[in-house]
């Protein structure tokens, strides 16, 4: 786990890592009084970063991108129960426009685990298949000659869902 800083302008630094943690800068002065830090980065799988920090109120942990929805108004109170989703799929990219307050459905939907889930290769008809998963059931998409039009099928069907 690294210690970060917030810096002047909207920019979190992360120690060992060449991109930034974008926010809108507008955000800076809240953020910095209700939540001072320490801040820490866990890296997840697929090279995701999310910034969190205690909780003052409860010591519990609260991650950057959802004391910025409620900042910005995404959600009303920081206890909301719906999941704070990143659009563009970069958690590296907090800014207001990026996200959205969305069902732990739609945001496992979007995870890079269900991106890169949904595809496979079926041996018996050597073809690549497309499908997934809503509300615990399983459905089909389609076959495809090539692993890449299987996952922009599934990705096109996710997009028509929401």
């Amino acid at each position: 786990m690294a210690r970060t800083k917030i810096i002047q302008g909207g920019y979190i630094e992360i120690e060992g890592l060449t991109d930034l943690y974008m926010f809108d800068a507008w955000l800076t002065p809240e953020l910095n009084h209700h939540y001072p830090g320490p801040w820490f980065a866990d890296e997840r799988p697929n090279d995701r970063w999310y910034l969190w920090t205690h909780d003052p109120d409860n010591s519990k942990k609260i991650y950057l991108h959802r004391i910025l929805a409620r900042c910005c108004g995404i959600i009303k109170d920081i206890n909301d129960p719906r999941d704070i989703d990143h659009k563009d799929g970069n958690t590296l990219n907090n800014h207001s426009n990026n996200l959205r307050a969305v069902s732990r459905t739609v945001n496992n939907r979007n995870s890079d685990h269900h991106r890169n889930g949904g595809v496979s290769f079926d041996k018996r008809r050597n073809k690549w298949r497309a499908y997934i998963s809503v509300d615990n059931v399983q459905q089909w998409i389609g076959y495809f000659i090539t692993e890449q039009e299987a996952r922009e099928a599934r990705t096109n069907y996710v997009k028509e869902l929401e």
